[in-house]
């Protein structure tokens, strides 16, 4: 195959991602996730959520009752997004509500961003955030607000998704 026609199937294919991977609805945007101030620069970016899965609700060994929800954002380019939501109570699917950082087996949630740009594997520690989960007409509405550990080189990582995501059985 020609070069040219590889790189003509690459751009097509980026300008369909970029075109359907967002969304805008009421002014909002949606399905964006954004680096932006951090000092290792190749992170500051904006990442696409390719697919959202989650293991639900399941008890955890702590102190005190705690069950924990697993929720992966598999993004493009090549970078994940992990969060563990905690919650006093047992949940079906995705526990909804506004959460905030916190340690494990804490109400609250964890989370950990994972980029691989040129096969870097370190993640992103964050100090401090928000989460944010709602159910509407079957889509759930995941936004975070994260500050960036300045170790990690600071900066923030703010997005959403909005959409169904798929339910799995163990991590």
């Amino acid at each position: 195959m020609s070069k040219s026609f590889f790189l003509s199937v690459l751009s097509f294919s980026l300008i369909i991602i970029l075109f359907t991977g967002c969304s805008k609805e009421d002014g909002e945007v949606y399905n964006i996730f954004s680096v932006e101030g951090c000092s290792i620069e190749e992170y500051n970016a904006d990442y696409l959520p390719e697919t959202v899965t989650y293991i639900p609700s399941r008890l955890c060994q702590c102190e005190n009752v705690m069950y924990r929800t697993d929720i992966q954002i598999s993004l493009y380019p090549s970078a994940a997004i992990i969060l563990e939501v905690y919650n006093a109570s047992a949940v079906t699917t995705i526990p909804e509500g506004t959460f905030t950082m916190g340690e494990s087996c804490n109400v609250g949630f964890t989370a950990g961003f994972y980029p691989n740009p040129g096969g870097k594997t370190q993640g992103l520690s964050f100090s401090s955030g928000s989460l944010t989960i709602e159910k509407k007409d079957g889509d759930y509405y995941i936004a975070v607000n994260l500050s960036i550990e300045q170790e990690s080189g600071g900066g923030n990582l703010i997005g959403n998704f909005k959409g169904v995501p798929s339910e799995m059985t163990s991590r």
